[in-house]
């Protein structure tokens, strides 16, 4: 523990004052603590968390802890999307994945962080409009998620994701499915800080299809969940989309209440981003009103406020209005005009730099794309070809294993036989049975056999429904024949037993795990 924190001192990277070194007595633990810590860390901006990341995971690697870097690869990438750095967010999150797909055995957690690091592309890639991509990310974390112990946070995460994909790309009712599934889930649980983004999105699907009523009912029960618990940050939106459903449904009224009460929350916690609009949205149902002046201050408080690139549409907006307004022979109106002017050449501009930006984006992130499926493709062939050549050697064992069992039998009977009081008999079956049990320590034992198998079906103990346990020795063996295709009359030869006592073995093993169905079908599909 020692080294690894002199090794960080050195490095110089800076953690929150709530790490308390101390408190750790695992070098694991701390270093996962360590990993969370810089990625929440709201002191550090991007950069520096990002380099910090970098110089951890550096030491990660030296001390041989696999999942902590996987861990480090999949937090760093979402830094560096954050950053815009497209091609390193792509990458790093491949190779976190990659890395947790060869812990899946060891650790239970690999499998939650290999969905994490899946559900990071799926969100570069839907970020980039390139949604079909993201779909088959997202694809992936279900098949991973089957072998989740505790599926809760992977299968909102997964399910989140699809849903407002699905909404991208206008498929309404497929983004509703998956919204509606994970509700039902969080809603069990009295999950409300899980709830209300779901609600949310929800409601921004029920918006695309303009039914405005559902989004109402939805917003209004988004409210009655924030009164459950201490959060600031989903109000303001939500109260933001009741106003412009009451706008549409022309009570102007009840509208300006709420998109004021969305702008004094939104500068209380400092969301620069929202203010410019708001103040915009105030003064359009001012103009509703027929109060003009007041709606005047507040297209030019919507500029005041308009301080980096993403205000410039408001700030285009609330002149457009202002000029619209006020009279050509107004003092101001060269000034406007002339400020309009500016700002519509700023936005191309900017606009130009965001389509290069863009595009180079979308170029660098189809290529790793197609990169990472060439290196599946070809990693796949080489584990096709090997798990060729296991079978082969499984079957050869099977064989030896239905010797051993043959030789067992004799074995046994000889035993019974060297009672006799024949002293030249006895010697001579002595000897036999000293010949076979050399023959048998010759052969490979069902330890082989099932360690074989378990690299060929990494999860099928896992997915037993937990029951292995209850399960005897010769019935787990009944269990992997079945799962290798062999059938009744098969495992009796190996066994050296009636194709009944298989049966009677089939019987147990159904009762035992509690399975309802055909027991080979079971066993297959897992």
């Amino acid at each position: 523990m020692k080294k690894i924190l002199t090794k960080i001192k050195e490095e110089k990277i800076i953690f929150s004052k709530a790490i308390n070194f101390d408190k750790y007595d695992s070098k694991e633990d701390l270093l996962y603590r360590l990993n969370s810590d810089l990625f929440e860390n709201n002191k550090l901006n991007h950069k520096k968390r990002n380099q910090f990341l970098n110089k951890l995971r550096k030491l990660l690697i030296d001390e041989n802890l696999d999942f902590l870097v996987a861990h480090n690869l999949v937090l760093s990438a979402k830094v560096e999307q954050e950053l815009g750095n497209i091609k390193n967010a792509i990458k790093k999150s491949t190779d976190s994945y990659k890395l947790f797909k060869t812990l899946y055995s060891s650790n239970q957690l690999a499998i939650n962080g290999s969905i994490f690091a899946y559900s990071n592309l799926a969100n570069i890639y839907s970020s980039l409009n390139l949604n079909n991509i993201s779909l088959d990310y997202l694809y992936k974390a279900q098949e991973a998620i089957e072998q989740c112990e505790n599926d809760y946070i992977p299968k909102i995460r997964i399910n989140l994701n699809l849903g407002i994909c699905f909404h991208k790309l206008g498929k309404y009712q497929k983004s509703l499915k998956y919204f509606s599934e994970i509700y039902n889930i969080a809603l069990k649980k009295k999950d409300y800080m899980i709830l209300i983004p779901i609600i949310v999105n929800t409601s921004s699907v029920y918006f695309s299809m303009k039914n405005f009523d559902k989004c109402l009912e939805l917003n209004n029960r988004a409210l009655d969940f924030l009164e459950k618990i201490d959060d600031v940050n989903y109000k303001p939106a939500i109260l933001n989309d009741l106003a412009i459903y009451y706008k549409i449904k022309n009570d102007p009224n009840k509208a300006l209440n709420l998109f004021k009460e969305s702008l004094n929350m939104n500068i209380q916690i400092s969301a620069c981003n929202k203010i410019p609009p708001l103040y915009n949205n105030i003064a359009d149902v001012l103009l509703d009103l027929k109060k003009e002046k007041q709606a005047l201050k507040n297209y030019k408080l919507a500029i005041d406020k308009s301080n980096n690139e993403e205000h410039l549409k408001s700030k285009i907006y609330a002149i457009e209005k202002i000029c619209k307004l006020i009279n050509k022979d107004h003092t101001d109106y060269e000034y406007y005009s002339n400020l309009h002017l500016d700002y519509i050449k700023e936005e191309l501009k900017i606009k130009e730099k965001l389509y290069n930006n863009g595009t180079k984006d979308t170029i660098l992130s189809l290529e790793a794309y197609i990169y990472n499926i060439e290196k599946e493709k070809e990693n796949s062939k080489l584990k096709l070809e090997l798990n060729h050549k296991k079978r082969e050697i499984v079957t050869k064992k099977i064989k030896t294993l239905s010797e051993n069992n043959f030789l067992s039998t004799i074995i046994v009977k000889l035993k019974h036989d060297s009672l006799n009081n024949d002293s030249n008999i006895r010697a001579n079956i002595n000897n036999t049975i000293k010949l076979l049990n050399n023959r048998l320590d010759d052969t490979v034992d069902w330890k082989q056999f099932l360690s074989i198998f378990d690299e060929l079906n990494p999860i099928f103990f896992k997915k037993l429904n937990g029951h292995k346990s209850k399960l005897t020795e010769l019935e787990i063996r009944v269990c992997a024949m079945i799962k290798f295709g062999f059938n009744t009359r098969e495992i009796a030869s190996i066994l050296s037993v009636t194709t009944r006592g298989v049966e009677q073995h089939r019987y147990r093993i159904k009762k035992k795990i509690e399975c309802t169905k055909n027991l080979t079908n079971h066993l297959l599909n897992l």
